[in-house]
């Protein structure tokens, strides 16, 4: 039984790994007060990161904060900035908050549900509320490049059942000293579906060769 359930948990293992593309969002946030104290945080992950410094309006403080939840079919990113000014001694003082953040998603990709040719719709949207950050954005599907800064690319004419390398790759660039800024990106993939990795199959080949394995002896030992 123990043998049984090792290699069923190969098996679970290769199955949940290998429908994955290559995700990975990083990111940093900064502040400033109106002393001209900084401080900054950073981080990087292939699903989730949570960054903040800083103190929201109305403070003394600039504020930053980046929030992303991301995978290989779809996902979020949304920055946050916020400043505010004071009159002081040497005049008007502004405080500072800004947030940055790269994301790409890589890997092989098919349409299914299909013969031949079809459109691949990959769902790209984007909003900066009050224009006052840098966005860049680019997706390559099948050897075929969009820009996708200002709104989702024209779907993709692309062959059906059949693995194709898809890139995806956007950054961004926020500033609030005196003008906030607050930038949202998504994007959905559900046109198309991660083809299994070769690394996986082996894997889930693994398991199965270890699952025949225990059935034989316990049929040997049976018999005996």
């Amino acid at each position: 039984m123990k043998g049984m359930t090792a290699a069923a948990f190969l098996i679970v293992i290769g199955v949940c790994t290998c429908a994955r593309g290559d995700t990975l969002v990083s990111g940093s946030v900064f502040d400033q007060d109106l002393s001209g104290n900084s401080s900054m945080a950073s981080g990087a992950s292939s699903n989730s990161l949570s960054l903040a410094d800083g103190s929201p309006q109305p403070s003394q403080e600039g504020y930053a904060s980046l929030n992303a939840n991301v995978g290989a079919t779809s996902g979020t990113v949304s920055a946050l900035g916020e400043s505010s000014q004071a009159w002081g001694l040497f005049g008007w003082a502004t405080s500072v908050g800004s947030a940055s953040y790269d994301l790409s998603v890589n890997g092989t990709y098919e349409m299914t549900g299909g013969t031949g040719y079809g459109y691949a719709d990959l769902t790209v949207l984007s909003d900066d509320f009050y224009d006052s950050g840098y966005l860049t954005c680019s997706i390559t599907f099948d050897g075929q490049t969009q820009d996708c800064a200002y709104g989702s690319p024209t779907p993709f004419y692309v062959p059906y059942n059949t693995p194709l390398n898809l890139n995806f790759d956007a950054s961004y660039q926020g500033t609030a000293n005196v003008n906030g800024f607050y930038d949202t990106l998504s994007y959905n993939f559900a046109a198309v579906s991660p083809v299994p990795e070769p690394s996986s199959l082996l894997l889930l080949g693994t398991g199965l060769v270890a699952l025949v394995g225990t059935a034989r002896r316990r049929a040997k030992a049976v018999v005996a």
